[in-house]
């Protein structure tokens, strides 16, 4: 079944094992896009599963990274790009362990982490772990980002109210300048968007 995304006109795919567009994808596109729109320069989607944002990115002209730890999302990545003549570079890594040093100074960089807790599954269950305590996966991404973004880059992330004030304290803000973008309940989970940036401390 082909899917679209009528805002760009972008077609796309799903497949099983490839984490799908759902309420926090779009909760992700919705708070990107606006900046997406702006200048253009360069963009890393991280863990690009379904792509869909990977596409939006090429659509508008920037230049796009994609990541993902899943081979079968960088197939079905391939498969989105052809079917809507767009393009990308594409890295099977696991976080930023896999992406040449030398692509460094993102302009922009996205990511839907795992972001709940160790559910004790298997392979199928990957897209949705996010450690013991829900942010490891998001916590080791945010350190390898400080050296991957640019001066003025941002970062936008989905974060899940339940990590709580000590993972900020410790993690995040020695690091970043925080902004909260927008909220969201999706399956009982608290979710929001945050735009992280160079910090001046």
């Amino acid at each position: 079944m082909i899917y679209g995304y009528d805002r760009y006109d972008i077609r796309y795919i799903e497949r099983e094992g490839v984490y799908p567009v759902r309420e926090d994808t779009l909760l992700l596109i919705d708070a990107v896009v606006p900046f997406l729109e702006g200048d253009v320069g360069s963009f890393l989607d991280m863990g690009c599963g379904t792509s869909l944002l990977s596409l939006i990115g090429s659509k508008l002209g920037w230049d796009v990274t994609s990541i993902d730890r899943e081979p079968r999302a960088l197939s079905l990545l391939r498969s989105n790009l052809a079917l809507n003549s767009l393009d990308s570079r594409s890295y099977l890594s696991d976080l930023f362990d896999g992406l040449p040093w030398s692509n460094r100074d993102y302009d922009l960089i996205a990511f839907n982490p795992p972001y709940l807790s160790d559910l004790g599954g298997g392979r199928e269950e990957m897209p949705l772990a996010g450690g013991v305590r829900g942010f490891e996966i998001a916590t080791r991404f945010l350190v390898g980002a400080s050296d991957r973004i640019s001066g003025s880059g941002r970062i936008f992330m989905i974060n899940a109210m339940d990590w709580g004030y000590e993972w900020d304290r410790k993690i995040v803000d020695p690091m970043y300048d925080v902004e909260d973008i927008a909220r969201m309940d999706s399956h009982g989970e608290n979710l929001f968007v945050r735009c992280y940036s160079r910090s001046d401390r």
